[in-house]
């Protein structure tokens, strides 16, 4: 192993051999859980070599063995992220090399290679969104967390408190977030903040879904139990952990930007997803003091909803001041109608508006994995997604 190198120092490598001509200087082999484990082969470069080479190094290295492989390759100060499976397996380029660490360490832990992959297949397409390792699912606006919450004065203190939570997980994550917790039953526990009853939460196992019903629920979701307990309760909040993952719920009916139903309105964290400049947002959405009434969580929700409002407005006159405006002009155009007539002016307008639905309708599917989006290289690289960043 490389001595200069710190990358998942404290776990067990063996030595791997990268071919000559890569470039690559060999830093460890990290190898995962039960038969044909997943395997992290880590290495270093003083420049990060091109996406052709990774996968041809990455497939030098797999073979027809079983086992899934993540080629991960060192920079200064980035990081390279090369599989796990596939004929031409996915690359990540530029990557934060906290966070891939934290991610090849959950990975590892997984009891299984399947596990492994569940992990990989959510996480490593969420590496190219704009906050990987947070999922915003109508609560929060987009906006607010990109471009408000990192100007909180309380930003930086926010970043040293979180680090206390990292590598966590289920009680000992909450604990480390400023919770004391207290069972209520065999299935929900009660978060307390200091004497303030803050939150109800609920440890799901590794192969359970919050979605799906559940037998130890009493074939109800995980997530409609535990609404329905903490309505009883009359609880403000529920937190759903499993093992290194959060996903936090209001209980009120209208809460969120997004007017969805509650069991879809909430925001997701994978901490060990989160880069090294982004940890701030664990602890000022997820923790106790966030929690609270005049805590962070419910001033990012209220200018949340603030901008929301406005965007509302703002979105409404772009549509039908420019967007349709120029989809109109382009079909005229192509339809060769230089001179139209009232019908030809009706006609065109109709077809404009089919035009921008159909493109809402992707839009929307591909958001919400509908379409394979994030699971889907050769989808990913023709998708509508793609386009409107090129």
């Amino acid at each position: 192993m490389a001595d200069e190198v710190e990358f998942l120092s404290d776990l067990l490598s063996r030595p791997w051999s990268p071919d000559a001509k890569s470039g690559l200087q060999p830093v460890g082999l990290f190898i995962g859980q039960e038969a044909n484990a997943l395997e992290v082969a880590v290495a270093q470069a003083a420049q990060a070599p091109v996406r052709s080479a990774l996968v041809e190094i990455w497939k030098a290295r797999k073979g027809r063995r079983a086992a899934p492989l993540l080629l991960v390759v060192l920079q200064a100060n980035s990081a390279s992220i090369t599989g796990a499976t596939g004929e031409v397996p996915p690359v990540y380029e530029d990557m934060d090399i906290g966070q891939v660490e934290r991610l090849c360490r959950e990975a590892l832990a997984q009891p299984d290679r399947h596990a492994a992959l569940r992990l990989l297949s959510q996480a490593l397409p969420s590496l190219e969104t704009a906050l990987p390792g947070l999922t915003n699912e109508g609560l929060l606006a987009l906006h607010e967390l990109e471009h408000g919450v990192p100007k909180r004065p309380d930003w930086d203190e926010a970043k040293r408190k979180a680090h206390a939570a990292l590598n966590k997980r289920d009680r000992d994550l909450l604990g480390a977030l400023g919770f004391q917790i207290e069972d209520l039953d065999n299935l929900t526990c009660l978060l307390r903040s200091k004497d303030r009853r803050a939150a109800l939460a609920v440890m799901l196992r590794e192969n359970e879904s919050a979605e799906a019903g559940s037998a130890r629920f009493n074939s109800l979701s995980p997530i409609s139990y535990a609404l329905k307990k903490a309505d009883d309760e009359n609880l403000p909040w529920v937190v759903l952990a499993q093992g290194n993952r959060l996903r936090l719920y209001s209980t009120a009916v209208d809460a969120g930007v997004g007017r969805r139903g509650r069991t879809e309105t909430y925001i997701d964290c994978q901490p060990s997803l989160l880069a090294d400049g982004h940890l701030p947002y664990l602890y000022l959405i997820y923790s106790a003091e966030a929690l609270a009434p005049d805590g962070s969580l419910h001033q990012i929700l209220d200018e949340s909803q603030r901008f929301a409002g406005d965007l509302a407005e703002r979105l409404r006159e772009r549509i039908y001041n420019h967007v349709v405006p120029e989809l109109a002009q382009g079909i005229a155009d192509t339809r060769g109608i230089d001179k139209p007539r009232p019908e030809d002016i009706s006609l065109t307008y109709e077809m404009a508006l089919t035009v921008l639905f159909r493109l809402l309708f992707i839009a929307y599917a591909e958001d919400r994995d509908l379409l394979p989006y994030r699971f889907n290289d050769a989808y990913r690289t023709r998708s509508l997604k793609q386009k409107a960043q090129e």
